[in-house]
């Protein structure tokens, strides 16, 4: 279980980098935005807060499967 902890843990970590950068940029656009329909970006931000969120969740079940030490 703790493997499986450690593999969850890291591949939300090295999913999180780049979503930050996505969610990021996308939020810069949607400021930014001119004459150009804001919907692509719009849906881009919130697939990525969707993702992030996953990530989040993967983040909080590799911590919470972990035993605890013993005192």
């Amino acid at each position: 279980m703790s493997a499986l902890g450690q593999l969850v843990s890291g591949v939300a970590h090295e999913l999180n980098n780049p979503l930050s950068v996505i969610i990021g940029y996308g939020q810069l656009l949607l400021v930014a935005r001119s004459r150009q329909p804001a919907r692509p970006v719009e849906l881009m931000v919130a697939q990525g807060d969707r993702m992030a969120k996953i990530v989040r969740n993967l983040l909080f079940f590799a911590r919470s499967g972990r035993p605890s030490a013993p005192p």
